[in-house]
């Protein structure tokens, strides 16, 4: 038995519109309220296997979603009703300059379905009870060519808390000139399913720096710094150089870190590693592959040069 066998009933309503107002300079504002409705009839589920399904975070674009959950192991009941606004600044290109957007679910039946199956109980990383979601609203500003600033925040109006939060600045002129500075907060909630080890503050709060930039022709610069202020210590922190040629590229990077798997483990010693990668121009790398997955993943909009 899957869920193709379960026939569950999914119907939503979406509406909205769009108001421009013409500014100064070539400017033009928009306003966009938008309302969707979403009804998916319960059916349980509890009996039926997980493989690779779990409960998305919540987000602005959390509010036009038909599924709670992502994979294809639950498809979750739901009967609410979602209002929301936004409003943008266009350039005389059409180009959006800046967004705003605000917004919130309402609620008007409980969430039954859970990630529950015949191995494990889990509990909701949001309560199925509440009558309303909180408050997710975004920011975006473009501002030059290169500079791009968002953020979004989540606001619990129950508990009078941010639930989340992040802010990211960043500068992109192209793949060898990249600048990265974020910060993340949230609020951890512990469960029967995962229990914060006694030292452990149950709040993320984390400053994240990433930058790769050339100094001449054949040199360049690669560094970043994820630092966790809620238990004071550094989560990774690498730097490096990279030599390249019309032949070959060099790179070597001094790395220390903290495991995924020990990331609520206090007092934890961090690894501590030197890598060195060697890649031929044109026929691949000669050792060290994984630093190309290191910097892709810790530096964003790093991309490997395609003319190597």
């Amino acid at each position: 038995m899957d869920n193709s066998d379960i026939g569950i009933n999914v119907y939503n309503f979406d509406s909205g519109l769009i108001f421009e107002r013409p500014m100064s300079g070539g400017f033009t504002q928009t306003l966009e309220p938008r309302a969707y409705y979403l009804f998916s009839e319960f059916e349980d589920q509890s009996m039926l296997p997980l493989f690779d399904t779990s409960e998305l975070n919540f987000s602005f674009s959390q509010l036009f979603r038909e599924d709670r959950f992502s994979g294809g192991d639950r498809i979750g009941d739901a009967d609410q009703a979602s209002i929301a606004i936004t409003s943008r600044i266009l350039d005389e290109k059409g180009k959006e300059r800046a967004r705003m957007s605000l917004g919130q679910i309402r609620y008007f039946d409980d969430r039954q379905v859970g990630l529950s199956n015949p191995i494990q109980s889990w509990i909701p990383r949001y309560s199925p009870m509440n009558q309303k979601s909180a408050l997710a609203g975004e920011f975006s500003l473009h501002f030059g060519e290169n500079w791009h600033l968002n953020t979004d925040v989540q606001y619990n109006e129950e508990t009078e808390e941010l639930d989340e939060g992040s802010f990211q600045l960043r500068y992109h002129k192209d793949n060898d000139h990249l600048f990265n500075l974020a910060y993340r907060y949230r609020n951890l909630v512990s469960s029967p399913n995962f229990i914060l080890p006694r030292g452990i503050d149950p709040r993320i709060k984390q400053t994240d720096f990433s930058a790769a930039w050339p100094i001449n022709q054949t040199w360049k610069l690669l560094a970043r710094w994820n630092y966790d202020h809620s238990n004071s210590r550094n989560l990774e922190t690498f730097a490096g150089v990279e030599y390249n040629n019309c032949c070959a590229t060099i790179r070597i990077i001094a790395r220390e870190w903290v495991d995924e798997d020990e990331l609520f483990v206090p007092n934890i010693e961090p690894n501590q590693g030197i890598f060195v990668q060697v890649t031929l121009n044109g026929l691949g790398n000669i050792t060290g592959g994984g630093i190309s997955s290191l910097l892709s993943d810790g530096i964003r909009g790093f991309r490997e040069n395609d003319d190597k």
